[in-house]
């Protein structure tokens, strides 16, 4: 189901100004999940990758699952848990990361590069990226508007395609309680943001040995 900008700030109680600035950054509708728990969307999330990756289970060493929002599900149980049942991976060391809302996947990433420790053979990590927001209010933030959805990807040392040739995540808490920060914390959040980017890009290709011109997306 998707849902208009226009729908999501009214319900959230924002009026004409917040749904301009969302549609000027080029958001007019994002998919929100009313039909499941957020528990089958990743359990739908990884059941495609076995499809591409039937001995998955067999090959797989940890799991994480990387999370912006601090709440996953209304439920209180273990969302990993129930979300990997009947997929022959219970046993598998599990990692819930959050705490760092647009760079968790990153962080995901690098940790996995990390628990891998330059093995290549054929075992690997599962990196799980999913967030369901519980309100309206949980997915306008800073100009922009959220959506549900779940991701999963294999990481391992052996492949031949699709290669990380780098990974950064550097960290500066500025603005540490988001849009209820101060807002002297919250212009000083957007007047280094863009440099923090930047620097960010920088690092990474210099890590790769690529110059910016031989980059074709940018996401």
């Amino acid at each position: 189901h998707r849902e208009s900008v226009q729908s999501l700030c009214n319900m959230a109680g924002f009026g004409m100004e917040m749904v301009n600035q969302i549609k000027a950054n080029g958001l007019c509708s994002i998919p929100v999940n009313r039909d499941s728990g957020v528990e089958e969307l990743i359990n739908k999330a990884v059941r495609k990758l076995i499809a591409l990756i039937p001995d998955l289970a067999e090959r797989t060493e940890h799991i994480i699952l990387a999370h912006s929002l601090p709440v996953l599900s209304e439920n209180d149980t273990s969302v990993l848990k129930d979300s990997i049942d009947g997929l022959h991976m219970e046993e598998i060391p599990r990692i819930e990361l959050s705490g760092m809302p647009c760079t968790i996947l990153h962080m995901a990433i690098q940790m996995g590069r990390a628990l891998l420790n330059d093995q290549r053979d054929d075992k690997g990590v599962l990196i799980i990226g999913e967030d369901q927001a519980l309100s309206p209010e949980d997915r306008i933030f800073f100009g922009s508007t959220m959506g549900d959805a779940a991701v999963a990807g294999f990481l391992n040392g052996a492949t031949d395609k699709n290669i990380i040739l780098s990974s950064i995540t550097e960290t500066e808490v500025i603005a540490c309680d988001g849009e209820l920060s101060q807002t002297e914390e919250i212009k000083k959040f957007r007047e280094m943001n863009p440099l923090n980017i930047r620097h960010a890009v920088q690092t990474a290709l210099a890590e790769a040995a690529l110059d910016i011109s031989e980059i074709k997306y940018i996401v």
